[in-house]
């Protein structure tokens, strides 16, 4: 979980860092990667295009969750077991 977690967060940064670099200043960019309410000072042109970003980065996150379910799904069928092991109380 933490480890996936780290992953998503970091391919997250990374995306939208690479993506703003084109889009606004560096201050700008900076200020947008601490919170997104600055978003709505850019002007209008800029503000779409950043906006998308922010969306793609997002969906760059979602695959990523998505791929680490399917490997969780695929150790949980590993380790599976038909019979499961009880514990039982001595009275």
């Amino acid at each position: 979980g933490a480890m996936g977690l780290a992953i998503v967060t970091s391919a997250f940064d990374n995306y939208l860092t690479r993506e703003l670099a084109n889009l606004v200043s560096s201050e700008q960019a900076h200020d947008l990667l601490r919170s997104t309410a600055l978003i709505h000072e850019l002007p209008g042109g800029p503000l779409e295009r950043v906006i998308r970003a922010f969306a793609e980065a997002f969906t760059v996150q979602m695959k990523i969750t998505k791929a680490f379910a399917a490997l969780q799904m695929v150790d949980i069928a590993m380790i599976w077991k038909r019979k499961q092991i009880s514990v039982v109380e001595n009275k």
